[in-house]
């Protein structure tokens, strides 16, 4: 149990807490200074690639290295920041170094119980110089072809991001692929393919790829 108590107990569900309005450039003012790689993922990651805002977001998820952990610990010292363990409870963070399976880390900007969260930091695998997808570690990617850019801010590319959603086929994410798809890249669209072949030969978004 964490030193609050009520949070520590508390699932991990988004639904369930409150989230501060931020978008994308909001959390670059927040990174400013961070030097170390990170990149906008998620929802708001495929919105970066298209160049328009598709849907409304509930929150707000930023993907890191897991060796950069620690910096990001001393960037956001004075934050309120939660680690989501396997069980879904958030327990407070005090820098020690992260292992496997916890990979998502809560941040807010105050100590306050009921402040808003800000976002969520999703530590990435590196193995040999390269990412590597945490639910298959043979899904690999060099780190200079993770991410892109637009107007400044960092996102993970659509490929990458859409291989995470493949888990989860609710219409959320059935319409992001159907949004992203027709804007892939050959070489975007056949990785992501292989990705999820070696994943889940039977899933039903291979034949979508092909």
């Amino acid at each position: 149990m964490g030193d609050d108590g009520e949070m520590a107990d508390a699932p991990d569900y988004p639904h369930l807490w409150p989230w501060e309005l931020i978008d994308p450039e909001g959390i670059a003012e927040v990174l400013c200074g961070f030097r170390k790689p990170w990149w906008i993922c998620g929802g708001w990651a495929l919105d970066l690639f298209l160049g328009r805002e598709t849907r409304r977001h509930d929150d707000l998820d930023v993907a890191l290295l897991r060796d950069d952990q620690l910096a990001l610990f001393r960037h956001l010292r004075a934050w309120d920041l939660r680690y989501a363990t396997p069980a879904h409870v958030l327990e407070p963070w005090d820098g020690r170094p992260l292992e496997l399976p916890i990979h998502g880390i809560w941040a807010r900007r105050s100590t306050d119980p009921n402040a808003s969260w800000t976002c969520e930091f999703l530590l990435n695998e590196v193995r040999a110089g390269q990412w590597c997808f945490r639910r298959n570690p043979d899904v690999r990617r060099p780190l200079d072809e993770l991410g892109d850019e637009r107007n400044g801010v960092p996102f993970l590319r659509p490929e990458i991001v859409l291989l995470y959603k493949s888990s989860d086929r609710s219409p959320k994410n059935e319409a992001d692929l159907a949004a992203v798809l027709p804007r892939l890249t050959g070489d975007a669209t056949l990785w992501l393919r292989t990705a999820l072949e070696r994943c889940e030969d039977r899933h039903p978004w291979i034949e979508r790829l092909a």
